[in-house]
């Protein structure tokens, strides 16, 4: 399997340890690699082979080398990686439990987050993929697609809102802001965020 390291990929990594603990962005990285272990493992177990796998600006994009899969079978890949973090949370939390330690309690909202906004119906997010299987079993992909784009538009819009409250509230944090703009953008990109180049098919 080829890695490909895009430019985002090493400007965000950079940010990060200028502007954090490199124990914290490490940590990260850490949530950030469980969560495709467990997109490439769900790929192995139905025995498709990956050509690359690309690191950019919020995960990894995936190619396959075989690009027909079962809708089912992308639901299952792609909700993979979030339930390995959900795992990884749950460790952390029972670990928790015998005794609070901060970098534990980061590795736990890590996890939680990675998973929780990767599940979010986006396009492109690992969420808005799962949406776009589920709703092409039932409907004709021009429909699907449709239907999943404007599912997308309005949990965009719903972020945006959040973004006004966090900087009403902080005064000055637009962090939530920049992360929706950037989202539209690859998603109007047509890219794949933490997802697969799929081509798909009806069964």
């Amino acid at each position: 399997m080829k890695i490909v390291i895009s430019p985002s990929f090493i400007i965000t990594l950079l940010s990060l340890f200028l502007t954090s603990e490199v124990k914290f962005v490490l940590m990260m990285l850490f949530s950030a690699f469980v969560h495709e272990v467990g997109h490439i493992v769900t790929l192995k177990l139905f025995r498709v082979r990956i050509k690359s796998l690309e690191l950019g600006l919020f995960g990894g994009t995936i190619n396959l080398e075989r690009k027909l899969i079962s809708y089912k079978k992308e639901i299952a890949v792609s909700l993979s990686g979030s339930f390995v973090n959900l795992i990884f949370a749950l460790i952390f939390f029972f670990i928790l439990r015998q005794g609070f330690d901060t970098d534990i309690f980061f590795l736990f909202l890590s996890n939680l987050f990675y998973a929780l906004f990767n599940l979010l119906p986006i396009t492109n997010l690992d969420g808005g993929n799962a949406l776009l299987s589920l709703l092409s079993m039932k409907k004709e992909l021009y429909d699907a697609e449709k239907q999943a784009s404007i599912i997308s538009k309005i949990t965009l819009f719903l972020l945006a809102l959040g973004g006004v409250n966090l900087v009403l509230i902080s005064g000055f944090n637009v962090s939530l802001f920049i992360i929706v703009l950037l989202l539209y953008a690859e998603s109007s990109e047509n890219h794949i965020i933490s997802g697969y180049k799929f081509c798909r098919k009806t069964s």
